[in-house]
């Protein structure tokens, strides 16, 4: 390339191109001294200069070749100095290209005493590993000379070429399984944050006009340039870049180019509109475009239709979906930023309902969206706004609801006296409805399903706070008022009656549910002639004995406290009732609050006249009275009150936080709840005396599942046995074949199995002419022919599948339409296809009917599918389950209370329970059974037996994922306690399962997941005011054993439930020392508290005072001892 500076030729190679041959190059090498005399150059001239003049350096470090310093054909000029160099700074920045030939000179005149050393020069070329195949590997390697200009300016090493190690010990030799070790590196607290260099994902979702490169679209227009990259997508060169005749670059958009192209304007918009719609599709919108196009159209329809309140209200719940995911997710360090997060959507709720008001002032449902908004107001005019608008519409129940929920759960003006008042007037104030008195309030549908609801409540709110003496008195007058009412006093009016009812309960007969009770009515008949007055048989006797025992135990205040107040509160549930025959006024009772007179209860008599209503009434009081009973509903209620009731841990398998409940004297309870059954039988038809005889059964079950010891449960076997047999042996239920039914059940779950088929056969064969007859079978008779298959199939009980099982089903199935029923032989193929035919029709029949019950719809349902089943296989009966599910779904609901909704869930239940059991003795994949479930759930998620079966499935694998994913999915729009119960309910599975198999290090944070689960329990609005939820969440937090956050937790709980004493009760158990601050505070709220500390404080001195006198007189005693012997 340069002929002039050299004619020296480079050993030349046959396979070196021609194009790279050049005569006149010598590659030369730099020596390590030329490079140590650069550096050393550079240093003397300072780095400004060094940093000037090393951009414009010929050197150029990304070559693969080496270059030479060629001698400069210039002397070498003097150096100047510092003086010089600093008047003559500003000329060089502005003429950096004659400094490049002066740095040039000095690089030459440095590097004059360098010898270039010929023989060691290297070829420039690139080495492959072709090259050195067949060399010894003491030569297969090669020197690359290339310079790195950076290793001349800094004294170390770039940190990212150099290895770095990090400490990870966590194990030691001689450590015990449950220690240690744990070594870190000190690491600056601060840091500084900069700048990523490459895009994450969060920065891509915070741009705009992001195209998404999985949808793609041959008609585009330009791409869209955003503010600080561009977006490349797949081929989009080839969609836009187009070259036409009109286009000849590619540059111009479509519009642009019809316009070249003379198009009229109307095809240039809609050219521009389709351009623009297919770039929308294709641009994935982020989370900040989607709520403002979401708000944009709210805000036009609401322009359009000011006076629609449902789309208020629903833009109202869109707030809560404008919270990013990183706000709901946030770290525990970054709760205050959620906080104010919330308060802001909060306040935007509130402003958008008040301008909502503005348009729609009469609406009742905004307001009370309003108020239950506006708890930041202050509490004496939220209170009286509230007031203002429950006068104004005094005949709407689920207003009064509201109120009432809103009072009970507010702590500021919270005290049990004012809110029995409010619950007293709004019954009174509804029954004054009910009659017609308020001309201008007419009574609106079922008001008085609304009353016996509210009623419910108010019990079962005295019950929490601990007055649980007048929750029973209020129940025992509901219950003489309507279900013992004279005859003769039917026409009376509502007020006459309370006039008459006054004298009967203070005449001192016995009340509902009190020994030798026999009723309003029999009391006024023989005008209180010859009735049995209260006698002191339902009194507790030695009570004072207990109590003086726990004060001779000498324990702490703390603890003495707890134990009177236990030992009182399960003693003394029942009114106190003066002894008439033995003189007792009521100005000898020692309790006040145990004396409940007609003024505290006449506020809730208010009639009642539906059968299925005055039933409701009794599981009521039956569930006050502690019967743990699965099948005691009261009503399906989907209202803020299912929070408070008082729930068990029970009811949802929580087994690892035991919650103790409240339990009374064994010996009272049991006599009392007899007295329940027993006397309301009578008051009911058949149907009634059913329903409540099967629940007196399954409390009977209830005792004997509690008893653990084999030889006590076997001898509580023989006596619920015998009940059962004493209850069939009555007149009225010699032919219940539902009570049969039950008894068979019972006999096959305690293990006789044969007992439980002569059972089932007998009542087939005293049946046998109405299953010859040509309609179909009664409805109880077709339940006790489903429970029978399915107990021979093992779908209830726990019998193994076998062949003859299987063949004694199909004959009951067949027997239930046309055939005569056989103990022995075998079903004709000719009778199995009638049968089908049969079941199709009475199917078509009840569901074209509606009259029957969900019960029934559902036995023949099953029947039918197990017919299937053993006939054809598993794809007929699912069939016949997804038929009836469909067919339900499409019914229209007329019963107030759900029963289509109940049947429907029923059904997916049942079909569920049957892909388990099929799944249990059969191969088939566990996704159907998944996929049946999921289905089941979205259809109703609440439902706490699809949920505990989802639970039960899952649990079977050691992956939770599912489970979580499915709650953090659900529990966000859940409008029940229920889910969150089970949620929390499987956590603490997990956990114990964990615990139990030392197996909590393989995942350590199923605790901050659970305590996760428990805060966002206590912030939800549906759950914050759940008593269970607080005990289980403070039980969890003792475990842990942080005392400073198990306090706050207390204090928060007290907050959202001032009235649950239960609550109380726990934080004086996990802090003795504050029980002088919770006792003054349920002082202050009138929660019951039937020890006072004045009392504990006195017995406790008194016993100290007497020990203190047996001392002195054995000293004394001694001290004669002493002066007798001495004398002597």
């Amino acid at each position: 390339m340069f002929p002039a500076y050299s004619t020296i030729k480079n050993e030349k190679s046959e396979n070196q191109p021609d194009w790279l041959k050049n005569d006149s190059y010598i590659p030369n090498t730099v020596t390590t001294s030329a490079h140590q005399a650069l550096k050393e150059e550079i240093t003397d001239h300072g780095e400004d200069d060094y940093d000037r003049t090393s951009e414009d350096n010929e050197i150029d470090s990304t070559s693969d070749v080496e270059e030479i310093l060629v001698p400069s054909r210039e002397k070498a000029k003097p150096k100047k100095s510092k003086k010089d160099d600093k008047k003559k700074k500003s000329e060089k920045k502005k003429k950096r290209h004659k400094h490049h030939k002066k740095e040039a000179d000095k690089a030459v005149e440095s590097s004059k005493h360098i010898k270039l050393d010929e023989s060691k020069t290297v070829s420039s070329r690139k080495f492959f590993l072709e090259e050195f195949l067949g060399k010894t590997p003491e030569f297969s390697f090669c020197i690359d000379r290339t310079k790195d200009k950076n290793n001349l300016i800094y004294d170390t090493l770039y940190k990212m070429h150099q290895a770095s190690r990090h400490l990870n010990v966590t194990s030691c030799l001689g450590l015990q399984r449950n220690q240690s070790v744990i070594l870190q590196e000190k690491r600056s607290k601060r840091k500084k944050k900069t700048e990523n260099r490459y895009y994450t994902n969060d920065k891509l979702t915070s741009q705009k006009n992001v195209i998404d490169l999985a949808k793609s679209n041959s008609q585009k227009a330009m791409l869209p340039i955003t503010e600080q990259f561009l977006s490349v997508e797949a081929n989009s060169c080839h969609d836009v870049l187009v070259e036409t005749t009109a286009n000849p670059l590619g540059i111009y958009d479509k519009a642009t180019t019809m316009y070249i192209q003379g198009k009229a304007l109307e095809t240039v918009n809609v050219e521009k509109v389709n351009s623009h719609s297919s770039e929308s599709e294709n641009t994935k919108e982020t989370f900040d475009d989607w709520v403002k196009r979401h708000v944009a159209e709210y805000n036009k329809r609401l322009r359009d239709n000011p006076n629609d309140t449902e789309l208020w209200l629903e833009f109202v719940k869109f707030q809560d979906s404008t919270i990013p995911k990183e706000v709901l997710l946030c770290k525990p360090s970054e709760q205050e930023k959620r906080k104010k997060r919330g308060l802001f959507i909060h306040e935007k709720k509130v402003a958008i309902l008040e301008k909502a008001l503005q348009t729609n002032p009469a609406c009742l449902n905004l307001k009370m969206a309003h108020l239950d908004l506006c708890d930041l107001w202050d509490s004496k005019k939220l209170i009286s706004e509230w007031k203002k608008l429950v006068f104004v519409h005094i005949n709407n129940c689920y207003l009064w609801k509201k109120y009432l929920y809103f009072l009970q759960c507010h702590f500021v003006s919270f005290s049990f006296s004012s809110i029995l008042s409010e619950y007293h007037r709004c019954l009174s104030t509804l029954c004054t409805v009910m009659e017609g008195s308020i001309k201008t309030h007419p009574a609106l549908p079922n008001t008085s399903l609304h009353m016996l609801e509210i009623f419910i409540e108010m019990c079962d709110f005295m019950k929490q706070c601990g007055h649980t003496e007048k929750a029973v008195a209020s129940y025992q007058a509901l219950i003489e008022y309507n279900l013992y009412y004279p005859v003769s006093l039917r026409a009376l009016p509502h007020k006459d009656k309370v006039l008459v009812f006054e004298a009967f309960w203070d005449s001192g007969v016995a009340r509902f549910g009190e020994s030798q009770a026999e009723g309003w009515a029999k009391w006024f008949d023989k005008k209180g002639d010859n009735l049995s007055l209260i006698t002191t048989s339902m009194r507790v006797e030695g009570e004072n004995e207990i109590e003086d025992k726990i004060i001779e135990q000498k324990l702490d205040r703390c603890q003495t406290w707890m134990k009177l107040e236990n030992v009182r509160e399960t003693h003394n549930w029942l009114p106190w009732r003066p002894d008439v025959s033995s003189g007792e006024t009521e100005d000898q009772c020692e309790d006040p609050d145990r004396l409940v007179l007609f003024d505290d209860i006449i506020s809730c008599l208010f009639p009642i006249e539906d059968k299925k209503m005055k039933l409701t009434l009794i599981l009521g009081f039956l569930k006050l009275a502690n019967v743990h009973n699965a099948n005691v509903v009261v009503s399906h209620r989907k209202d803020e009150f299912q929070q408070l009731e008082t729930q068990s841990a029970r009811d949802f398998n929580i087994s690892r936080l035991s919650i103790p409940d409240v339990e009374f004297l064994p010996q009272i309870h049991e006599t009392f709840v007899r007295n329940i059954f027993q006397q309301c039988l009578p008051c009911f038809t058949k149907v009634g005396q059913t329903k409540i005889t099967e629940h007196w059964i399954e409390y009977h079950l209830g005792k004997l599942n509690d008893v653990t010891d084999k030889k006590q449960r076997k001898a509580k076997a023989k006596e619920v046995r015998k009940f059962v047999k004493g209850l069939l042996k009555l007149e009225d239920n010699r032919n219940n074949l539902e009570l049969y039914d039950r008894y068979a059940q019972l006999e096959w779950t305690l293990g006789d199995v044969e007992a439980a088929r002569r059972v089932y056969d007998t009542v087939l064969e005293s049946n046998t002419a109405e299953l010859n007859e040509g309609s179909p079978p009664s409805e109880s008779l077709v339940c006790l022919c489903s429970h029978y298959v399915q107990l021979e199939m093992g779908l209830l009980g726990e019998q193994e599948v076998q062949r003859a099982n299987q063949h004694k089903a199909l004959q009951i199935i067949c027997q239930m339409v046309h055939c005569p029923y056989q103990q022995e032989g075998t079903s004709k193929s000719l009778q199995i296809l009638k049968a089908k035919q049969a079941y199709t029709n009475y199917i078509n029949r009840v569901l074209k009917d509606g009259s029957e019950s969900g019960d029934h719809i559902l036995n023949w349902t099953v029947c039918y599918a197990l017919l299937q089943y053993i006939t054809e296989g598993l794809t007929p009966t699912v069939d016949v389950y997804e038929h009836m599910i469909e067919k339900v779904s499409k019914m229209e609901d007329k019963s107030p209370l759900g029963n289509l909704e109940k049947l429907h869930e029923d059904l997916y239940v049942s079909y569920v329970q049957f892909l388990q059991w099929h799944l249990k003795h059969n191969i088939a994949p566990l996704s159907m059974l998944r996929n049946v479930l999921q289905m089941a759930l979205e259809a109703h998620p609440q439902s706490s037996r699809l949920l505990w079966i989802f639970i039960e499935l899952e649990s079977q694998s050691n992956i939770a994922g599912r489970v979580r994913r499915y709650f953090n999915h659900s529990l966000p729009s859940s409008t029940s306690t229920v889910p969150w119960l089970m949620a929390i309910s499987a956590e603490l599975r997990r956990l114990t399962q964990l615990t139990e198999h030392s197996q909590a290090f393989y995942e350590p944070g199923a605790p901050f997941r659970l305590r996760s689960l428990f805060e966002r329990a206590v912030e939800n609005p549906v759950t914050q005011h759940c008593p269970l939820i607080w005990r289980l969440f403070l039980k969890f937090e003792s475990e842990l054993g942080d005392s400073q956050r198990l306090q706050g937790v207390l204090y928060r709980g007290l907050q959202q439930c001032p009235w649950a004493k239960a609550l109380y009760f726990d934080g004086i158990a996990y802090f003795p020392n504050k029980l002088q601050e919770i006792v003054d505070l349920m002082t202050e709220k009138e929660v019951r508290v039937r020890a006072p500390l004045e009392e504990i404080d006195l017995l406790i001195g008194h016993v100290e005072d007497d020990d203190k006198t047996m001392e002195n007189e054995t000293d004394s005693d001694n001290e004669d001892n002493m002066q007798t012997e001495t004398v002597t």
